[in-house]
């Protein structure tokens, strides 16, 4: 008790006259830092350059372009505080609480990453490593760059296994949902038997987003030697909006299943279609070479953390 006393005196100023006791708060100078030059969503933004917005200064972590800062989205803008005189509303958040903001855990775990740090003796990058920062992984491709090039493909396979079952659980989040072609998700892949990769196997969920789908839906693929099935799911949720989502693909040789925030969405358990050949897990966005072009403003998708399971 005496400590918690002390220490609330230590911001307080103490007047005692007769029996009464008047407690009077000091005054400190609390004056805001100046305000940086305004945010512009036509400029772009490289790591450490410092910008205000609705009253408060913002950093960015890492390039950026046509996120307005906030501590939601991918995350990419880190708040400095009030600046100026204000308005001084407070900046939205997209907090990583409630089911799914931790790994599941439980008997049959193999891998889990938190992405305190990007491990490249675990992950393989395929042209453009993602970032790493607040143990969040940041898959980001960059505007004005053409398809298949640094910038414009950005995953990560994960090395030391390859899968004929399992269960693979991601926490991810998505930034706005760009114009151009982009393939975003998670996957299970082989090339197949063949050079021409016309035999592939794959399991994955995701979308490209030049397509007529809702905000709401994503496909469901599997294909076994290049035959496939591909579903169309509605999620109920608005994957475009920033906020967290907990998506885990599980499958073996019977039957595979798609499950989003605890919610069993699709099944398939056409055999003809389920792979049994050894896949890699890869994560991460591409702009798609057939018929992309150049984005006009970047895009996000973050992950929160992966776990493996059998």
């Amino acid at each position: 008790m005496k400590k918690r006393i002390v220490a609330a005196l230590g911001t307080t100023a103490v007047a005692v006259t007769g029996a009464a006791v008047a407690v009077i708060p000091m005054t400190t100078s609390n004056a805001a830092a100046a305000c940086a030059a305004a945010y512009s969503d036509a400029a772009v933004y490289t790591g450490g350059a410092v910008v205000s917005h609705r009253g408060r200064n913002w950093a960015a972590k890492w390039w950026t372009q046509h996120e307005v800062p906030s501590t939601g989205g991918s995350g990419v803008w880190r708040d400095n505080g009030v600046c100026g005189d204000g308005p001084t509303p407070p900046p939205t958040t997209a907090p990583i609480t409630g089911p799914g903001a931790n790994p599941p855990g439980g008997a049959g775990v193999l891998f889990t990453d938190r992405f305190d740090s990007f491990d490249r003796a675990v992950w393989q990058c395929e042209y453009t490593c993602p970032t790493t920062d607040d143990g969040k992984a940041r898959f980001a491709l960059r505007s004005g760059i053409a398809p298949d090039a640094v910038g414009t493909w950005t995953k990560a396979r994960y090395k030391p296994a390859r899968f004929t079952s399992g269960r693979f659980t991601v926490r991810f989040a998505l930034t706005d949902r760009p114009a151009g072609k982009v393939w975003w998700g998670v996957a299970l892949w082989d090339d197949g038997p063949t050079a021409d990769m016309k035999q592939f196997n794959e399991i994955n969920f995701g979308y490209t987003t030049s397509q007529s789908f809702t905000n709401t839906q994503l496909l469901f693929e599997s294909a076994k030697r290049g035959k496939y099935q591909s579903i169309k799911v509605d999620t109920g949720v608005d994957l475009y909006d920033g906020q967290w989502h907990t998506a885990t693909l599980e499958y073996d040789a019977r039957r595979v299943a798609f499950h989003l925030d605890g919610r069993l969405l699709k099944t398939i358990t056409d055999a003809s279609v389920i792979p049994t050949d050894p896949m890699d897990l890869i994560l991460g966005p591409r702009i798609v070479k057939d018929g992309g072009a150049p984005l006009n403003r970047g895009f996000t998708q973050s992950i929160d953390w992966v776990e493996i399971a059998r």
